[in-house]
């Protein structure tokens, strides 16, 4: 049921967001800040609205590309979201 219209035809999202959303990058201070206003919008406190998290998970994925050199990409364990590092490619074959 939706909270806001108390009806079946909309349901209530799920309780976290998508774990591709926004990856925050550890030990930065802005994707803390983008990251903890991301989860409060989620929840929909003190007046957010999932719009608000929609705008903020964009400006975030945004400030991981520009900022950090990183892809807006799901989150791998263990993995920060960076793009992999392509090794030497095998030579072809002339045939």
């Amino acid at each position: 049921m939706c909270k806001d219209h108390g009806d079946a035809s909309h349901p209530s999202p799920p309780t976290s967001p998508p774990t591709n959303a926004f990856v925050p990058v550890p030990d930065c201070w802005a994707c803390a800040a983008v990251d903890a206003v991301a989860q409060a919008a989620w929840r929909r406190e003190v007046g957010l609205t999932l719009r608000d998290w929609l705008s903020v998970t964009a400006s975030g994925m945004r400030h991981r590309m520009q900022d950090h050199g990183l892809q807006p990409r799901a989150a791998v364990p263990g993995s920060t979201g960076a793009p992999p590092t392509l090794g030497p490619t095998p030579r072809q074959s002339e045939d």
